[in-house]
């Protein structure tokens, strides 16, 4: 609630001492509330550092910058951080080492559009990638040299968002496929340059595969999707929006050989005919 959520940090001085099971830090917070939660919230998991709100109204109070210091003192105090929301925010290279540094156990992070500020920051990345279960780089202007780097050493890796990488291309899908062998859920959304060899071979490696976004990959073929059914059988959810180079022959073996397909997203292609495949 909007106005309970206004009252509470204003007061925030009365209570902050009863919360120390609070396990969610959001930049929400003025800088005397960020002092007493890390203070005395020691068992914080969740910090949302989102660069802005979508909601004109909340976001007038949202800080517009977030300094190191800021993610230095979150960090260091708050021992059991898991998941970190650094999407559009103002992080630079050093905010996002000592992060890091601070954060080694660290399970969830985003880092959605956050290219303007990083450099060195993406390739620092790959030495704190060990524990990472999710990550989201979207539109962060990676290179194939970066994005293998940081998948190299990420083996624990479930979901990864790499949607908007327009240089990017098969190589860094093999990489995933090689380094990443637990991965469940890959977005590749607006990766043109994304190979279809690339694809069957992140099918053929990745045996957990789950969900996948294709999403306006101009190179997507049906070979493409022959390739992906020949080995994605625990795959449950497809999105192929925009990809004008699959035909019927790439859906119909995806109906036939992903048993557990649960949802395909096909919206506007223009040629796809309507085929009889045995299944509802």
């Amino acid at each position: 609630d909007y106005n309970l959520r206004q009252k509470l940090l204003q007061r925030s001085g009365l209570y902050i001492k009863k919360l120390q099971h609070f396990k969610y830090f959001s930049r929400w917070t003025c800088k005397q509330t960020t002092m007493d939660i890390v203070k005395f919230c020691k068992n914080i998991e969740d910090v949302n550092f989102r660069g802005f709100s979508n909601n004109p109204r909340e976001d007038q109070y949202l800080l517009r910058e977030i300094s190191n210091q800021t993610f230095t003192i979150v960090t260091k105090e708050c021992k059991k951080i898991k998941r970190i929301n650094l999407a559009l925010a103002s992080v630079s290279d050093a905010g996002l080492l000592r992060i890091l540094q601070e954060t080694q156990g660290i399970q969830q992070l985003n880092l959605n559009n956050c290219w303007d500020k990083l450099t060195a920051g993406f390739r620092t990345l790959a030495r704190y990638s060990a524990t990472l279960l999710s990550l989201d780089l979207t539109q962060c202007d990676l290179t194939d040299v970066v994005a293998g780097a940081i998948l190299k050493n990420a083996a624990q890796l479930r979901t990864i968002v790499l949607d908007q990488n327009y240089y990017i291309t098969g190589n860094t899908v093999t990489a995933l496929a090689e380094y990443c062998p637990l991965v469940e859920h890959v977005s590749l959304n607006n990766c043109s340059r994304v190979s279809n060899q690339s694809l069957s071979t992140l099918a053929k490696h990745c045996s957990q595969l789950k969900a996948i976004e294709l999403c306006r990959v101009d190179t997507l073929t049906d070979e493409s999707l022959v390739g992906i059914a020949a080995h994605a059988y625990l795959l449950e959810t497809l999105v192929l929006m925009d990809c004008d180079r699959v035909g019927d022959e790439g859906i119909i073996a995806i109906a036939r050989g992903c048993p557990h397909l649960r949802t395909i997203e096909t919206v506007s292609y223009t040629h796809l005919r309507a085929h009889e495949t045995g299944r509802n």
